[in-house]
């Protein structure tokens, strides 16, 4: 059997902290790359913090990022996305609301514009608060993101208490039975909330 491509993760597995690489990672996809195999990072990260990783590689790679929803090409140019209906982003951003939680709404920036969209009717919980002061320069935010009509929503996700978040995305998937996939990621501890 002839391995022709490896897809490999970011977080826990690419890197060791943040996006760091270590020299005997780099060098062992350095050897697969010159051996022929084709080395594809598949992340949910999105695609301006993937860029970080890809530059600590030092490798041209093709990247699936936002957990599929976003293909980008080794020169950065999109080859596949796939946005959300907009029937679906208005339910996710109003189950979102209903549990008290703000949206948060990935995008693909290489038309312009921001990274990623804020829902800003509800007040911010801590974490969604430095989320957002670490990235505002990527971000746009909306007085209220459940009226906006868009096209180019690829994920939408919160930061909050593991239950509201389970709730919401129970109360999306039932909306929308089979289309949606909810991941719910722990923060580590914290004494902020």
């Amino acid at each position: 059997m002839t391995i022709r491509l490896l897809a490999i993760d970011i977080d826990g597995t690419l890197t060791v902290r943040g996006d760091e690489v270590s020299d005997r990672t780099r060098a062992a996809l350095h050897r697969a790359a010159d051996a022929g195999i084709e080395i594809v990072i598949a992340t949910g990260r999105r695609y301006r913090t993937t860029q970080r990783v890809i530059a600590a590689l030092g490798l041209d790679v093709r990247a699936v990022c936002l957990g599929g929803s976003l293909v980008k090409e080794r020169d950065g140019s999109t080859l596949h996305v796939r946005p959300l209906a907009q029937a679906q982003f208005t339910g996710v951003t109003e189950a979102l609301r209903a549990a008290g939680q703000s949206a948060i709404v990935q995008r693909d920036s290489s038309e312009g514009g921001a990274d990623f969209l804020m829902d800003g009717a509800l007040a911010w919980n801590g974490p969604t608060s430095r989320y957002m002061a670490s990235n505002q320069d990527h971000a746009e935010w909306f007085a209220d993101l459940t009226t906006e009509e868009r096209t180019d929503a690829l994920v939408v996700g919160a930061y909050g208490p593991e239950p509201d978040l389970v709730h919401a995305g129970e109360a999306a998937q039932a909306a929308f039975p089979g289309e949606l996939y909810m991941v719910v990621t722990p923060l580590p501890v914290s004494s902020e909330s």
